[in-house]
């Protein structure tokens, strides 16, 4: 079970404005005094070392937003049906797509929590539809740290789709590179140290070749995607309705039919170590919309059900997209079952096919809160000195105004990503 740990009465107290305000005021300056002059350089040098940068801060952005709804008072369960004794098997350095249901346009907020726990903020990357590019801060900080922007017209994504792959494909290889020159390195000076003598060089050299896993894997791609294409709004319940009708498939009440062929494309180019399937539930109040947040109407517990799987073992394309639905459809039977609970009166939890309470996974939610409070902290310094520099540095106003004018066209343009992408 999840522990309760005691949170700053001040915090408990934020609600919707100032959690709105927050994002807004610590992402205008993170994108325009960091990421700003940090994309410049990277669309100059093409140096992944800047890309890293970027991602950096926007994980720290992530983290905050984190930090302003668990101090809230919100508790993430997360469960599984997979037999570990308290985890579950990812790899939290293998490359990852990560499939999530999409039942409140706060989802990605809500994910943040669980990434931030099992996998690693740092390389997450987000599919989304293409006008969230132009949408100030968020937009503009996630365009220049090269996540993935759908138009939703197959011809168009396609190949953003194959650049996007191919994209992370070299940053993948010029790390791998560099930490096959670092692994030898660090193997030849155990050795030259130790003078090959027996046991003493074999412990080096299998303490080397573990090193090398990880640094070979440390900077994998590690991508969010919603099959789904939408929230569960009216309008894309009727849609996947009509859909379900024309093509003979069972009507579905708490999903919408995915979409099978960018998950089909995304899987052969890129070929993901695993695949993390995620059904999000609200046993409370299901907050459809984020306006719903800044209005004050929060969901007090999220459950989230997790299960992961081997990428290579999904098959070819046409397996691959009847793997997705049939996870789809496992999705639909759970959320049924937890929902038909809440319909009784009884408190909601996810269940088997025999009615049986699936495992809770547990984690050190004392120094996960610990961790949210300074990164609390780290932004109230960042936003501080910013102000304070601002008012001090004319020329910094004057910086701060190209950073958005720049975005602004870059935008209009299809955004620093496409730039970055097409070289």
């Amino acid at each position: 079970m999840i522990q309760t740990v005691p949170t700053m009465s001040g915090i408990r107290s934020i609600r919707g404005p100032f959690l709105a305000v927050s994002l807004l005021i610590c992402g205008f300056f993170a994108v325009t005094l960091l990421i700003f002059p940090l994309s410049i350089m990277h669309l100059i040098t093409f140096n992944s070392l800047f890309h890293e940068l970027i991602n950096c801060v926007i994980a720290e952005w992530f983290s905050l937003s984190v930090a302003l709804l668990e101090l809230n008072g919100i508790q993430f369960r997360i469960f599984t049906d997979q037999n570990d004794n308290n985890s579950v098997n990812i790899n939290k350095y293998g490359s990852t797509l990560i499939l999530s249901n999409h039942p409140s346009t706060a989802d990605w907020m809500y994910l943040w929590s669980l990434l931030m726990r099992i996998l690693n903020l740092n390389q997450l990357r987000i599919m989304m539809k293409s006008s969230l590019r132009n949408v100030p801060i968020i937009g503009w900080s996630l365009s220049s740290g090269v996540h993935c922007f759908m138009d939703r017209k197959w011809e168009n994504d396609q190949l953003h789709l194959k650049r996007f792959a191919e994209f992370y494909h070299q940053l993948k290889n010029k790390n791998d590179r560099i930490n096959l020159v670092n692994g030898q390195n660090h193997q030849d000076r155990h050795d030259n140290h130790n003078g090959h003598n027996g046991d003493l060089v074999k412990r080096d050299v299998d303490q080397s070749d573990k090193i090398k896993t990880k640094l070979h894997s440390s900077k994998p791609l590690q991508l969010l995607m919603f099959p789904e294409g939408t929230d569960l709004n009216p309008q894309g319940i009727v849609s996947s309705a009509s859909f379900a009708k024309k093509n003979n498939l069972p009507l579905t009440y708490f999903t919408l039919h995915p979409r099978t062929t960018g998950f089909q494309f995304i899987v052969s180019a890129v070929k993901f170590d695993q695949i993390l399937d995620i059904t999000l539930a609200f046993p409370d109040h299901q907050t459809s919309k984020i306006n719903e947040l800044l209005q004050n109407v929060w969901p007090t517990e999220l459950h989230v059900f997790i299960k992961c799987y081997e990428g290579y073992k999904i098959g070819d394309s046409d397996q691959t997209a009847q793997w997705l639905k049939d996870r789809w459809n496992e999705k639909e039977n759970r959320l049924s079952r937890f929902y038909e609970q809440k319909k009784e009166n009884k408190t909601p939890q996810f269940t088997d096919n025999n009615g049986q309470t699936i495992r809770e996974l547990s984690f050190d939610e004392i120094a996960i809160n610990n961790r949210l409070q300074i990164e609390l902290i780290k932004w109230f310094i960042f936003v501080s000195c910013s102000i304070f520099f601002l008012i001090c540095f004319k020329w910094l106003r004057y910086h701060i105004l190209l950073a958005c004018l720049v975005y602004i066209v870059a935008a209009l343009k299809g955004g620093i990503d496409r730039y970055i992408l097409s070289r």
